[in-house]
């Protein structure tokens, strides 16, 4: 059993899943976690892709283009990434790492009235745009985790996470960041948010 399905397990019965108190537990609860990157990549189950679909959400190595210049002084180096729109080179997505725990619940909580269906399985999906992401009041954190990814910036296959472990995912301490520390990162997206 990996480390999503056994907290897919651990999560309270009497918690709605994907509700607002759901994310907080599941954020609790991985605080306890020790992981990282490279160790959840190697013992994760998911199925590995190359391929990147819009409304999905991804895990990967990434080495950026124009990593620590001033138009990029700091990066994650393993996105976990919703895919907002595909391009012929790249695309764009939410990585759920730039937000600080708290700002991620309120934004998952709201993408997920954005999915196609209630099932959470392999028909699911998020049906969203940058201009639906821009123009919500209530998707602004999203102004701090929107980034272009290049598809041959991305090193090896790609985790595609199951739907049902998208709350999960998102919360798992795999974040590596290069040029900032985590929390000066956070302080940054709070910026960019609310100012």
């Amino acid at each position: 059993m990996d480390l999503l399905e056994r907290l897919d397990k651990e999560s309270p019965a009497e918690l709605q899943r994907r509700s607002m108190e759901s994310l907080k537990w599941f954020r609790n609860r991985v605080r306890l976690i020790k992981t990282n990157a490279q160790q959840f990549y190697k013992k994760s189950n998911l199925k590995r892709n190359t391929r990147f679909m819009e409304g999905r959400m991804f895990m990967y190595f990434y080495d950026p283009k124009g990593r620590g210049t001033p138009r990029l002084p700091y990066y994650d180096t393993f996105p976990c990434t919703i895919i907002v729109e595909t391009y012929s080179d790249g695309f764009l997505g939410l990585n759920m790492h730039y937000l600080p725990p708290r700002l991620r619940i309120k934004l998952l909580n709201k993408l997920f009235e954005y999915t196609n269906n209630d099932e959470f399985d392999d028909t699911t999906r998020m049906r969203m745009t940058w201009n639906i992401l821009d123009s919500v009041t209530q998707l602004r954190a999203s102004r701090a985790a929107v980034k272009r990814y290049l598809y041959s910036h991305v090193q090896g296959n790609a985790l595609q996470v199951e739907p049902k472990y998208w709350d999960i995912a998102a919360f798992l301490p795999t974040q590596r960041f290069r040029g900032a520390k985590v929390l000066d990162v956070y302080a940054d997206s709070r910026r960019k948010i609310f100012d």
